[in-house]
């Protein structure tokens, strides 16, 4: 087993991960996606997330993603098959609102949110928000518990 490979997603990665994979040698010990670019930022980057993300489920190869987009919610159900198969950690940036609520909807999937600030305990969404811009009351109202 290899220590972490970093993968950008193009249809020759998708086209041979199945065969990486299956040989024990090259096998990583996970993968991380997104750096140095997010793979949601080019719209055919994105489009070849669902299958990458399912590729390394089949293989129960753990992965850690890292993106600003909340195009990521778009591939939820990858995400969580992913999870539950080998583990996904996903490092999302906080800044607005929009982006707690993202981060909201990818931990109650059951996906390890390694937001700045952010964690997700027993079901319920914890936070501390450092320097978003966000009105105190701004959480609450969404019904989550949040210490701003």
């Amino acid at each position: 087993m290899t220590p972490t490979r970093r993968l950008v997603p193009s249809h020759a990665v998708l086209a041979g991960l199945p065969a990486d994979l299956t040989r024990a040698s090259s096998r990583p010990a996970r993968v991380a996606i997104g750096w140095p670019d997010d793979p949601y930022a080019r719209a055919a980057s994105a489009r070849l997330m669902p299958p990458l993300l399912a590729i390394l489920a089949d293989f129960a190869v753990p992965a850690v993603l890292r993106t600003r987009s909340p195009l990521i919610l778009r591939d939820l159900g990858a995400l969580a098959r992913l999870a539950r198969a080998a583990g996904v950690r996903v490092a999302f940036r906080i800044v607005t609102i929009d982006d707690v609520r993202v981060a909201a909807r990818l931990a109650r999937a059951g996906i390890d949110v390694d937001a700045a600030l952010l964690r997700a305990i027993g079901g319920r969404l914890d936070a501390a928000i450092g320097r978003a811009r966000i009105a105190p009351e701004a959480p609450r109202q969404l019904g989550l518990n949040i210490a701003v």
